[in-house]
């Protein structure tokens, strides 16, 4: 496939391979998307590094493509299911984004209630407020029910790839099942065959 002129963002700029998803066929939509594995030594520009204002750890960056021509061995999966593996990278990226979320949360819960009782209102720290500490006991649920949830995604996806994992290693052990050759003794007179040392069978 020939990638033409493209601008696409991605991240981070010192990656040596890049997934692409692109479309093969637009008459087809989504069933069109077809990924492919794209090293940058295929005179892929990195252009500007964007200035973000959090998620610095994942750097994203544009990169142009002008007529680079990627093999078909580098196609990731079968042409035309790279929407499906697309669903698949984002629902496993929606765990890292929870727990993200989950420290922003946390740390902003951890800056306010100090706060609270530094700030005075009527005379006393407003945190000894029963409507303000109604607010922060309920925010201490919520970041603590978020905890519990990331942890239980986290673990549950680790035992489906430990699982995965196991399987694929079962299948790789499993031995050759060879059928050995039936000698039968007896004779064509009616009499039962039996196994050599074996007993007489049904």
């Amino acid at each position: 496939m020939e990638l033409r002129t493209a601008t696409v963002r991605v991240g981070p700029p010192g990656a040596e391979f890049i997934l692409v998803f692109a479309r093969v066929d637009l008459a087809k939509g989504y069933k069109g998307i077809t990924c492919f594995i794209v090293p940058k030594e295929l005179d892929v520009e990195v252009a500007k590094k964007e200035e973000k204002l959090g998620i610095r750890a994942s750097s994203t960056c544009t990169l142009n493509f002008d007529d680079v021509k990627v093999p078909a061995e580098n196609v990731l999966g079968r042409v035309g299911k790279g929407y499906k593996i697309a669903i698949e990278i984002l629902n496993e990226g929606r765990i890292g984004i929870a727990a993200q979320m989950l420290g922003l949360a946390q740390g902003a819960f951890d800056t306010v209630v100090p706060y609270t009782f530094e700030r005075k209102q009527f005379s006393q720290p407003i945190g000894t407020f029963q409507g303000m500490q109604h607010q922060m006991t309920k925010a201490a649920i919520d970041i603590e029910t978020a905890r519990l949830l990331t942890g239980n995604l986290g673990r549950d996806k680790e035992e489906e790839l430990a699982l995965r994992n196991k399987r694929r290693i079962q299948v790789q052990r499993r031995p050759v099942k060879r059928r050995r050759p039936r000698l039968y003794e007896g004779s064509r007179n009616g009499e039962v065959p039996r196994e050599p040392g074996g007993d007489e069978r049904d």
